[in-house]
Parts: structure tokens; C-alpha cells; sequence
């Protein structure tokens, strides 16, 4: 919510220099390094109560930074005391705040089956439409919430990102640059949020740190047996 304030007032403050012909710069760092120098011309200009205005507007942003900030070291300290959330935080892409929607979303996820039943129930998996014996998978559903979705979304996109721009591919991320081969980007992305949805609802039911050699060493014993 606090978020969405912030959002909802920067781009009103932008709209409001923008109808004097001052065209504030992209990103809220920029435009914080910018304003008091956007604020001085634009006193040659305007009413000066105009300027107070649009000024108290400014502050309630650094406010509202202020809140955001002091709720986030909030939520990063449940995620160091919760065994839940430090255990999700071992799955590359989902962080505190991630780890702590998912610990108050799911709980501890027994009311799904599987971990492709936590993905469907986010709206993570692709909505089939089948005639005739024939299923034909389309879009992502979207459906569940969408909060929770984004912040899925969000993480894969910047392990994707990351995997993109590394120049050593490690052997578990050949699956993303697979992906990314065969796939759009936002398809890429989706798919990986998908995975870590169904990796989180292991890590949750099984009370175990996520291991990306998990796989490889379960195969060895087997091969060993």
C-alpha cells in the first residue's frame, strides 16, 4: 500500500512539472537528485504557493520513504528469526520479503498435494483448453493472487537476468539458458518463477535448505543401491 502511495504521488508530482515545461528525469533516485534544482526554476515561473505545494509534496514522498524503509527492516528481521523464511531464502530469486508472503500466504503448504498445485493455485502454469482428446495449452492463467505472482515473477526475473550476463553457466542454470534459447524472455522468466513455486512448497514440507545438487546426489545413491 505504502508503495503504491509513493508511486501514485511521484507521478503526480511529474505531471505537475511537466504542465510548466520541466521534465523530470526517469527513476526516483534521478528525479530526488533533481528536484531542488527543478523546485528553483520553477519559482521564476509559478505562484509561490504553487511551488509550496508541489514542495510538501516532495516531503510527503521522503515520508513515505521513510515508512517503506522502516517496514522492510521489519520484514527482513522476521525473516532472520523464522525458520521458514530463512529456509526459502536458500532458493535463488525469492528473498525476504518474497519468503515472508510466501510463510504468510501458504503456511506450512499441506493443503497442496504437490508443488504444481501451489504453482496452479498462483496463476504460475498455463491454462489448457482441450476438445476432442486434444489439449491445447494457452497464456499463463494469472489467476490466484497476484501479489504473491509478482514477487515470484520479479525474483526469476533478475536470476534469469543474471545467468544472462554471467560469463560461467553453471550446470543447474543450462535449464534457464535452455529456456531462454528456446523462449521469449518473459517466457523465461514465468517458467522460472514456476519452478521456484514448486521448489518453495518442497523446501516448506520437507523442513530442508534448497541444495541445487540435491538431484544429482539422490541419482547417485539410487545408482549406488
Amino acid at each position: 500500500m505504502l508503495i503504491g502511495q509513493r508511486t501514485a504521488t511521484i507521478n503526480q508530482l511529474r505531471g505537475l512539472l511537466t504542465e510548466f515545461g520541466l521534465t523530470a528525469p526517469a527513476g526516483r533516485r534521478a528525479l530526488h537528485n533533481t528536484i531542488p534544482a527543478m523546485l528553483e526554476d520553477l519559482m521564476k515561473i509559478s505562484p509561490t504557493f504553487l511551488v509550496s505545494c508541489i514542495r510538501q509534496q516532495w516531503e510527503h514522498i521522503g515520508e513515505l520513504d521513510q515508512r517503506i524503509d522502516n517496514v522492510t527492516s521489519q520484514i527482513e528481521m522476521h525473516a532472520r528469526q523464522s525458520d521458514v523464511t530463512r529456509r526459502l531464502q536458500t532458493i535463488p530469486g525469492i528473498g525476504p520479503i518474497t519468503a515472508s508472503a510466501l510463510e504468510a500466504y501458504v503456511g506450512n503448504a499441506t493443503q497442496f498435494r504437490a508443488g504444481r498445485q501451489l504453482a496452479a493455485w498462483l496463476g504460475l502454469v498455463p491454462r489448457q483448453h482441450s476438445t476432442g482428446g486434444k489439449p491445447v495449452l494457452l497464456g499463463t492463467s494469472k489467476r490466484g493472487d497476484g501479489y504473491l505472482r509478482r514477487l515470484l515473477v520479479h525474483g526469476a526475473r533478475a536470476v534469469v537476468a543474471t545467468v544472462r550476463s554471467s560469463p560461467n553457466v553453471q550446470k543447474q542454470d543450462k535449464t534457464i539458458m535452455g529456456w531462454v534459447a528456446r523462449k521469449h524472455m518473459n517466457v523465461a522468466v514465468v517458467a522460472m518463477a514456476n519452478r521456484n513455486a514448486r521448489i518453495a512448497w518442497a523446501v516448506i514440507t520437507q523442513k530442508r535448505n534448497f541444495d541445487r545438487n540435491f538431484r544429482d546426489q539422490l541419482a547417485n545413491q539410487l545408482a549406488a543401491t
